[in-house]
């Protein structure tokens, strides 16, 4: 099946909000800050033979 049959068949307009983008963004800034705090936290309070073992 070629390209062309695909979208000429099933054609889909997409709109782009900028409030979704700039939400998604922020989310996916505070979901990467928060899961690289927890486990940097927990090893600047092990002793650094400890921290180096478990990496």
């Amino acid at each position: 099946m070629k390209r062309s049959d695909l979208t000429s068949s099933a054609p889909m307009n997409v709109a782009t909000s900028w409030n979704m983008v700039i939400i998604s963004f922020l989310f996916s800034w505070f979901t990467g800050i928060v899961f690289e705090m927890m486990p940097a936290n927990k090893a600047a309070r092990m002793r650094p033979i400890y921290a180096q073992r478990n990496e």
